[in-house]
């Protein structure tokens, strides 16, 4: 390049150099297997963010002279990009020039600078330790040099070290290694690098999916997923529609509808009881965890959450022998049937004692996502405006999906009765592996968590 410098201490010129220029003859990016980097089709598609790397330089005249790269981010239309500094990369590194080489300090590629959008390109400016002038910036020049990653690498498997934080260690087989910090703080983080419009994560990849959820969420993983479920494809795609067209309607993601109803027993139910037809009737206590659903239709109606024509046909079903039997024929024109066991309310044991139920009796899948969606809708919205009533301030999807669940299980109590709030108090404290786990929190959580995963699948209209 033949870039001139003359070499000076205290403002004297050296003497001692044998050069009275710097030359450089080569500049090239390498990971941490000592593997150059390169650009291709306007990327290093060999880079990635979370992923250290190290500069390398050959150059004659600095031999045993302490460099300085000071890091620098643009736009493809050479604008600058704002870089905020932190403990962990300092936008200044340093390095001892040896011989006719300098390897500088390693330069992790931070996420939290990543834009999905809009990827940048990393320059440095390079200068003598103590001095003002720089011997050369913008480096590297030419453009297959350049640094301009994109994504976090799809990691095989994800491990926890509380150590590293989130970093990429790419492996002498191929393989990569995605660490992740052990803080459920930080959960924010991971999904908007791994999960909201990423690539990184493949599906079909269980032992990506089970590791990144494991070391990310730290709790059971409900595999809730329609990929083989409901008997085939055809029932999956009638179960999928009935959510799509409930979302729709309650104005709620399908997904999140979904899972509380796989919740409360809709997957199970069908598969265990119904041998997945869809067309059976089902007890909504058993299917959707509905114990109080003919008590609850008047006010359902009444506020927009079912329409007026959800209707039981009028029948007083009396005599039907016991809860696991619907009735038959189902009556004329109804989406719903009461229960009544040997004419009377269902009866459930609690530790206060035994107390009436009354479910109901759904004609079929479309009715069933009807009705136990409209109730799920209501909890949604009770969950919104506790939050507001509480001072809590606008929920965000996450807190809507959690506080959701939680109100579907205790309606009627205020959310501050359980939790003091912080912007992430859901995502503050233990949670236990155990899918059995009955505190209301922990399933709460283990909801969010198999949403988040469901989400991953793409199988509704979100």
């Amino acid at each position: 390049m033949g870039n001139k410098l003359e070499l000076k201490d205290n403002g004297e010129v050296l003497a001692t150099t044998s050069f009275d220029v710097v030359e450089i003859s080569s500049i090239k990016w390498l990971d941490s297997l000592d593997t150059e980097l390169k650009q291709e089709d306007g990327l290093t598609k060999t880079a990635f963010y979370g992923e250290e790397v190290k500069l390398s330089i050959d150059l004659l005249g600095l031999d045993g002279k302490e460099l300085e790269l000071e890091i620098i981010a643009k736009n493809d239309d050479g604008s600058t990009v704002t870089l905020e500094e932190d403990e962990r990369q300092p936008l200044t590194l340093a390095a001892t020039v040896n011989g006719d080489n300098v390897v500088f300090e390693p330069f992790y590629i931070s996420p939290l600078w990543m834009d999905k959008e809009v990827p940048v390109t990393y320059f440095f400016n390079l200068k003598i330790k103590g001095e003002e002038s720089y011997i050369e910036e913008n480096l590297p020049p030419e453009v297959e040099d350049q640094l301009k990653p994109i994504g976090f690498g799809k990691p095989d498997i994800f491990k926890i070290d509380k150590a590293k934080g989130y970093l990429l260690v790419k492996q002498s087989d191929g393989s990569k290694i995605g660490y992740t910090s052990g803080n459920l703080e930080d959960v924010d983080s991971y999904q908007n690098w791994f999960e909201n419009d990423s690539e990184e994560l493949v599906f079909s990849n269980s032992k990506q999916i089970d590791s990144y959820f494991d070391s990310v969420y730290f709790t059971y993983l409900f595999h809730w997923a329609l990929r083989g479920e409901f008997g085939g494809e055809v029932n999956r795609k009638r179960v999928i529609k009935a959510f799509n067209d409930a979302g729709a309607k309650h104005k709620i993601s399908a997904s999140k509808l979904y899972v509380y109803a796989c919740g409360e027993g809709m997957l199970s139910d069908y598969k265990i009881w119904h041998k997945n037809n869809l067309d059976e009737p089902v007890i909504s206590f058993q299917t959707y965890g509905l114990d109080f659903f003919e008590k609850e239709v008047a006010d359902l109606k009444s506020e927009g959450y079912l329409d007026s024509s959800f209707t039981s046909g009028g029948s007083q079903l009396k005599n039907i022998g016991d809860s696991r039997t619907p009735p038959t024929p189902f009556p004329s024109g109804a989406n719903y049937a009461l229960v009544r066991v040997s004419g009377k309310p269902m009866v459930r044991n609690e530790a206060g004692g035994p107390m009436d139920v009354y479910p109901v009796w759904f004609k079929d899948l479309e009715n069933g996502v009807k009705g136990a969606t409209a109730v799920y809708a209501k909890a949604y919205k009770l969950a919104i405006d506790d939050a507001n009533a509480s001072g809590w301030g606008e929920l965000n999807t996450n807190q809507k999906m959690f506080y959701g669940y939680h109100k579907i299980q205790t309606p009627y109590e205020s959310l501050t009765d359980f939790y003091g709030y912080e912007e992430k108090v859901f995502l503050i404290g233990e949670y236990s592996k155990n899918p059995d786990i009955k505190f209301i929190k922990h399933k709460a959580f283990h909801r969010f968590v198999a949403w988040r995963y469901i989400l991953l699948g793409k199988y509704f209209n979100n």
